[in-house]
């Protein structure tokens, strides 16, 4: 077979003999799929070196596949009987974009004809995704494989008024020439079509169909034919079909689409913009096309003030109409397709602020049963009104496409009254606080709640929950957030405060900090709108400790001295001794120690008089954890050893095992290891026995910075390594960001410096995703001591730099304190003694001021070696013998211990 230029048709025929697939021969060329298909459609010429690629495929393939080639190019080369091709397709649009590989798959399946039977390609996907235009496209594009012709129909299978088969077969009989009588049942219409196109390579467009019992009858027998379906269902009874779920395009496939249609110079002005109208558009091609046919129309229109448009909700719908085209009546199509129950279905899960939700959600919007619930979504997949989404801890999960749930709401709004709104939000969410009293139980037995029997429908559920409530609490906790939204919305208050309290018991499962924010807030205004000043007071009590849990010590205080003061004016006085508490530990965050104990010394007279032991325990135990910061060992110890003592009075081995932790800590910074290791190993036993895996991940924690203070690497990291998987467990972002900052001080002190950077710059990122700017300031300290030490001098300093700036800000003096220290260290390494030891003396100041001896032996024995490094004579022997006193002043009992605490790591 002698090629002098590879058209179409024999490019085509080669694949066909060698008996590949687009893909697997363009593989075997060495080019690209996309590029195959414009070869054998004929929208492009190969080109001379390509034409030697295929002529050295021809000759590789051997004389049977040339053989075979001429065969098939003398049976697609014969003559049609048809006088002129029937060309019935709607046009193709010259900016079609973004589906390539929907389109070489579609081109693949449609191609050569083979023994197999007749090619039926069925493409399904829901309103608006771009279904028609896809087939239309590829259609035009494959004109040539069928040079008999394409014949096209709406079957207007979502109108009410569907295309009747019978008429559909005799229109296309009348269009094939046929001269012979019709006849007038469908299945004589059906066989009289089959012998009509019987000698004809004709490729079938049947749009938009029903179901399956509509498009039968019109599939040809003829293998040379070829069908492509499309439907808003997947139909299942066409036997040999092939599939193509056509989803909603990508963010760049969207962005490319808007380019096409109002040119890349507007996209390329404002790239930020275009990005929001392709999220906003939900990436859906209909949106989209109506936001660039109106962005068009309107050159002068910014894509900013477009997007504004579309951020508000209720209007969303009302602006992605064009004309006749408007993404509401689409949706509406497929909508009022559906049985009565399941529109209702679709216009309840309306309700629900996520779009990602369990079958459950609706058995109770609906009072059906689960079953029933999951035989209605299960409908509306069918329908492409829901999709279904991953699996979360052995829960089936369907979601809304976001344009489709604001449809849902508009329904809801519509069809539901009021009334039956709010019953229906009110049965979820008295549902969703008896599971988290489930949760609640099941995490602390010693919790006050009185379990009701859950109803029968949802026995299920609330066994899933027995079995591992921390992985169900973790799979619904958007759902459990967005509800107190949904009760904010249908004014019911008291629901919304019971669930964020709930929310917050368990939050360190899921300390999603964005999340928690704006439950508080819908909660706050619950209360205001409600009147409940005490109910207030106390949501301000909780922003506070938020605010003190993020770094953001000002607007904790503010939040809990408007508490108190609330609290005040209710003559609530446990309350306000509560607030005195939370102070005093923002207090302690930041540095001001003096003043915590004021207010901790208030909360403990307080609760003295009201006889509140387990509260006089707490703040003991506070107050002993802050009297350590002051370096007052003796008081610390005492305070400690009273609160052990109530909790043991009180058989409160849970708080006696935390307390332990704290009395740990104080002999750790007094530098007495073995005494605190001891602690440490007791409370981590019970915390084991009593399954609190938080606090066992604490003790460890502790343990680990034991182990690194008295330089047994390897044992640190192993003790940090198991703290860190409870926490991650736990889902406790806290947690695994302080653990991560540990692990890589760990490897610091070790000498391993490169294993300290990745876990602190983790520790770095989390600490920013919480929006905590005091163990942010604490880890980029950490990471200048790592610059240092690897001779990285300038980012030494930005970290550095930025974690003393954090310190300042934020008031915490022994950060300052710290950073300074390092900032000693640094200089030193750099030559610059004088600015070396100035920082160690800053140090040495702030530590003393605090009552820190230890820190402030230290710095000066810092400030010694500086001297020792600079050769100035015996002038380093003054500060290190009076950092030996200071050692001597806080305990130490041996050179060897002096040695061990002023060792420079």
């Amino acid at each position: 077979m002698a090629v002098q230029r590879w058209s179409g048709l024999e490019i085509r025929a080669l694949r066909a003999a060698l008996r590949m697939s687009v893909r697997q021969f363009a593989d075997h060329l060495g080019v690209s799929p996309r590029l195959v298909s414009k070869w054998e459609s004929g929208t492009t010429s190969p080109r001379p070196a390509n034409q030697s690629m295929l002529d050295e495929a021809l000759r590789l393939a051997g004389p049977e596949v040339e053989v075979r080639v001429e065969e098939l190019l003398a049976v697609e080369s014969r003559p049609s009987e048809s006088a002129s091709p029937l060309r019935q397709l709607p046009r193709d649009i010259t900016d079609f974009t973004g589906r390539d590989d929907e389109v070489d798959r579609l081109v693949s399946l449609l191609g050569a004809p083979s023994d197999a039977g007749v090619r039926v390609v069925a493409i399904h996907g829901p309103a608006g995704v771009g279904k028609t235009v896809l087939a239309t496209h590829v259609a035009h594009r494959m004109r040539t494989a069928f040079p008999d012709g394409q014949l096209y129909v709406n079957l207007r299978g979502t109108q009410a008024q569907r295309a009747d088969r019978t008429d559909v077969i005799a229109s296309f009989l009348n269009d094939l020439g046929w001269t012979a009588p019709v006849p007038d049942t469908l299945a004589d219409r059906a066989r009289t079509f089959r012998t009509a196109l019987s000698e004809r390579r004709v490729l079938l467009v049947l749009d938009n169909a029903h179901d399956e019992d509509q498009v039968l009858p019109l599939i040809p027998g003829n293998a040379e034919c070829a069908v492509l379906i499309t439907s808003r269902r997947r139909l299942l009874r066409i036997d040999g079909a092939r599939h193509l779920s056509l989803r909603i395009m990508t963010a760049d496939q969207g962005r490319a689409l808007l380019a096409a249609i109002i040119g890349a110079a507007r996209i390329t002005a404002e790239p930020e913009a275009a990005d929001e109208i392709v999220r906003l558009c939900g990436q859906l091609p209909l949106a989209l096309r109506i936001a660039g046919a109106r962005l068009d129309a309107r050159p002068a229109l910014s894509l900013a003030s477009f997007a504004e448009r579309l951020r508000d909700e209720r209007a969303r719908l009302d602006v992605l109409q064009d004309g006749e085209r408007a993404v509401r009546a689409s949706f509406g199509i497929s909508y009022q397709g559906c049985d009565p129950p399941v529109r209702r279905a679709f216009r309840l899960l309306g309700i629900l602020e996520n779009t990602d939700f369990p079958a459950w959600a609706l058995a109770i919007l609906a009072e059906i049963p689960v079953a029933a619930a999951e035989t209605l979504v299960e409908e509306l997949v069918d329908a492409e009104l829901l999709e279904t989404a991953p699996e979360r801890y052995r829960t089936g999960r369907y979601r809304f496409h976001d344009l489709l749930h604001l449809y849902a709401r508009e329904q809801l709004g519509m069809e539901e009254d009021a009334a039956q709104r709010k019953s229906a939000a009110r049965r979820l969410l008295t549902e969703y606080v008896a599971m988290c009293a489930r949760v609640q139980c099941r995490d602390d037995p010693a919790t006050p709640h009185r379990l009701d029997a859950p109803p029968a429908t949802l026995k299920a559920v609330h066994d899933v929950i027995a079995t591992d409530p921390r992985a169900w609490f973790r799979a619904e906790w958007p759902g459990l957030v967005g509800a107190v939204t949904i009760a904010h919305d249908a004014d019911l208050w008291q629901q919304a405060w019971v669930l964020a309290e709930q929310l917050g018991d368990l939050r360190h499962w899921h300390a999603g900090w964005a999340d928690w924010e704006r439950t508080m807030e819908r909660q706050l205004d619950a209360a205001r709108a409600g009147g409940d000043r005490a109910r207030e007071a106390r949501l301000r009590c909780t922003f506070g400790v938020m605010r003190r849990e993020q770094g953001r010590f000002t607007e904790s205080i503010r939040q809990l001295r408007y508490s108190a003061d609330l609290f005040d004016k209710l003559g609530d006085e446990f309350h306000k001794a509560v607030i005195h508490r939370a102070l005093a530990d923002t207090f302690r965050y930041t540095g001001r120690l003096s003043e915590g104990i004021d207010h901790l010394a208030i909360a403990l007279d307080m609760f003295e008089r009201a006889g509140n032991q387990p509260m006089v325990a707490g703040a003991l135990s506070g107050m002993g954890d802050i009297y350590r910061g002051l370096s007052r060992w003796e008081d610390s110890i005492r305070c400690l050893d009273r609160a052990i003592e109530l909790y043991a009075q009180a058989a409160d081995r849970r708080e006696s095992a935390r307390a332990k932790v704290f009395r740990g800590i104080v002999w750790r910074d007094r530098c007495h290891f073995d005494v605190a290791e001891a602690l440490f190993e007791d409370a981590l036993q019970t915390l084991r026995g009593l399954g609190d895996r938080r606090w066992e991940a604490q003790a460890l924690r502790h343990l680990g910075i034991v182990c690194r203070n008295t330089r047994r690497g390897a044992t640190a990291v192993e003790f940090l390594t198991a703290a860190l998987g409870i926490s991650e467990s736990l889902d406790d972002a806290r947690g695994v960001a302080v653990t991560l900052r540990n692990l890589g001080d760990a490897h610091r002190c070790a000498g391993d410096l490169d294993a300290a950077v990745d876990p602190l710059r983790r520790a770095l990122t989390q600490f920013h995703e919480l929006n905590d700017r005091r163990w942010q300031a604490r880890t980029h300290a950490s990471l200048g001591e790592v610059d240092t030490a690897l001779g990285r001098f300038d980012d030494a300093m930005t970290n550095h730099d930025t974690a003393l700036t954090i310190f300042t800000d934020i008031g915490d003096r022994p950060g300052q304190a710290r950073v300074h220290r390092g900032l000693g260290i640094l200089y030193r390494r750099q030559g610059r003694f004088d600015d070396s030891v100035r920082e160690f003396e800053h140090s040495y100041t702030m530590f003393l001021a605090l009552g820190d001896q230890i820190w402030a032996a230290r710095a000066l024995a810092g400030s010694a070696e500086t001297l020792r490094a600079a050769r100035a004579g015996d002038e380093w022997r003054r500060p290190l013998r009076d950092a030996n006193h200071l050692c001597d002043q806080a305990g130490a009992r041996s050179p060897d211990d002096i040695r061990g605490w002023l060792y420079e790591w």
